[in-house]
């Protein structure tokens, strides 16, 4: 059977935060490329927050940090770990466009290839920006040492092992998040298996 990523998620939220930092070098050269575009007066969003590890690394740059999931068990353990300046909730890039609510920078780090509306899911992260705003996303993608588990992966949510997965080639993902009203102004590829980009895109 086929799970919703919610339920796959708030099913392995302990387990999946629990577990350390494969890479950290390569997590510490991303939040390197990141920081740099943050301001002291920016109110930020993370969507896909997982644990808030990484929005509460972020806030010390900024004046708010919103992190937020749609799994309520993710939800619950990044509370935890939420900073002075960060708040937490359920909540995804729909249901803040619907709220009306506004923000300098939105993140979306390791989860463009999860979301199974990626155009509409853009479309809602413009909406909650300014022009001007940023957009900062880092995604795997096909090219990137990727091809050989994209069939794997596909059993693997077929009998309820992975969530939704989708990977799209580089150039394709860049014209997506162009198409949804940003133009992209940096990408930096992280080398690996697999390789990530990490893409800055600015509201038009």
């Amino acid at each position: 059977m086929t799970l919703t990523s919610e339920t796959f998620w708030d099913d392995r939220a302990q387990s999946y935060t629990a577990r350390p930092i494969t890479d950290v070098p390569a997590y510490e050269a991303g939040l390197d490329v990141i920081i740099p575009h943050l301001r002291p007066e920016h109110h930020v969003v993370e969507l896909g927050a997982g644990s808030g590890a990484t929005a509460a690394r972020l806030s010390r740059h900024v004046t708010h940090m919103l992190a937020t999931d749609s799994a309520a068990q993710m939800v619950r353990i990044a509370r935890t770990n939420a900073t002075a300046n960060m708040d937490v909730a359920q909540q995804t890039a729909k249901t803040l466009a619907q709220q009306g609510l506004r923000t300098d920078v939105v993140l979306a780090l390791n989860l463009l290839h999860l979301l199974p509306d990626l155009d509409g899911d853009l479309g809602h992260i413009a909406e909650i920006l300014p022009r001007g705003g940023l957009f900062i996303s880092k995604t795997p993608y096909t090219g990137g040492g990727l091809n050989l588990w994209a069939p794997l992966l596909w059993v693997m949510r077929k009998i309820g092992q992975a969530p939704f997965v989708r990977f799209h080639r580089l150039d394709a993902l860049k014209s997506t998040i162009a198409r949804a009203g940003f133009e992209v102004v940096e990408t930096t590829i992280q080398s690996g298996a697999p390789s990530r980009a990490i893409i800055v895109a600015r509201k038009i």
